[in-house]
């Protein structure tokens, strides 16, 4: 398993580093890698703790990814919708009606999804607590660290000038992004948690002794 969270590091972190080559906006990507530099460095201790499995280690590479690409064209930009009609012939925007790049939303949807089997086996291992247990922490932490994160963005406010503000954070003149973003989060982590509580209940019901 080792060998196979090296083999999965190495190729995320030549997907980052492509991904990094002539960007539009150098200060605010490498001011979104900052949270890059946190995962890819808990990846590496993980390789050397091995104290996720390797299906949540996957998972957070995925997430990488996704934030590595949305870095990239610092999420405001992001040509998903050119990327999906060169593969479809179809628009997205078009299909739904979209007037703004919605790939910071999915970005944290994402987060709530991906990060949570992380904090799930974690709560587990280092808490020492119930699988049940542990689902209500993962879900706490997700939306924990969610709230930070845009507090984070908040303080940003008071350090760069309207323009970066305006291109790290990706608002897109919408002024409850925050909580909208927030709101994703939540909702991909309620779905993960009640995928795990489902087959929580599965087991118990099998081992459950028949009368």
């Amino acid at each position: 398993m080792i060998k196979s969270k090296v083999v999965i590091l190495i190729l995320l972190l030549t997907g980052v580093c492509i991904s990094i080559i002539n960007p539009l906006y150098p200060t605010e990507m490498f001011l979104q890698h900052s949270a890059t530099l946190l995962a890819v460095g808990f990846m590496v201790y993980d390789i050397k703790k091995n104290s996720i499995s390797l299906y949540a280690f996957t998972m957070l590479a995925f997430f990488i990814l996704f934030h590595a690409i949305g870095a990239r064209w610092i999420y405001s930009f992001v040509p998903y919708d050119q990327w999906f009609a060169t593969v479809t012939g179809l628009s997205l925007n078009d299909l739904f009606g979209w007037d703004r790049n919605h790939y910071d939303r999915f970005v944290h949807f994402a987060y709530g999804i991906l990060f949570f089997p992380v904090f799930y086996e974690l709560s587990k291992s280092q808490l020492k607590i119930s699988p049940k247990k542990a689902v209500l922490f993962a879900f706490l932490f997700i939306q924990t660290f969610s709230m930070v994160y845009e507090l984070f963005e908040w303080g940003l406010t008071f350090m760069l000038s309207p323009e970066g503000v305006e291109n790290y954070n990706g608002q897109q003149g919408d002024v409850w992004d925050a909580q909208k973003d927030m709101a994703l989060a939540l909702v991909g982590s309620l779905i993960y948690a009640s995928g795990i509580l489902l087959v929580l209940g599965i087991r118990k019901k099998r081992r459950k002794p028949n009368l």
